[in-house]
């Protein structure tokens, strides 16, 4: 009885900590992300499908599905807005939103309304606008 014990015991805290680790990796792959934004570096703007909103005491954080693996299953990650801010919009029904993946990183940042989010300079903010245009022309 007692190994029977230590054996379940044991496999609990080992599904713990995988599981630990796993959302300790997504989370480092996300902040990579953000902090890859942050910089002076190529911003590919994309569609991306927004899977639901949640509202919490500070905001509302946004989920969306940015890709899909393998399998084919979908890629989803999480983005926080303030009370005040929203995403940017690409159709009215707030279905498709405009994300920019940044160069070297593997999972793309929510663009909020007023391009601020990934703290681009003024001709930058202008340069994704008008790559913004091409897409909407495009479409």
């Amino acid at each position: 009885m007692l190994w029977n014990r230590t054996l379940v015991d044991s496999a609990i805290v080992l599904g713990v900590a995988a599981g630990g680790i796993v959302l300790f990796a997504g989370g480092f792959k996300s902040d990579r992300s953000r902090r890859l934004a942050r910089r002076e570096t190529r911003l590919d703007l994309r569609e991306v499908k927004v899977a639901q909103i949640n509202p919490v005491l500070t905001g509302k954080y946004v989920q969306f599905q940015y890709g899909a693996d393998r399998k084919g299953k979908p890629l989803l990650t999480l983005s926080h807005f303030g009370r005040k801010e929203e995403p940017y919009w690409l159709d009215g029904q707030r279905g498709m939103a405009l994300a920019a993946l940044p160069e070297g990183a593997s999972v793309p940042v929510l663009l909020d309304a007023e391009l601020k989010r990934p703290d681009a300079s003024p001709p930058e903010i202008a340069t994704i606008a008008a790559r913004l245009k091409v897409m909407m022309a495009g479409a």
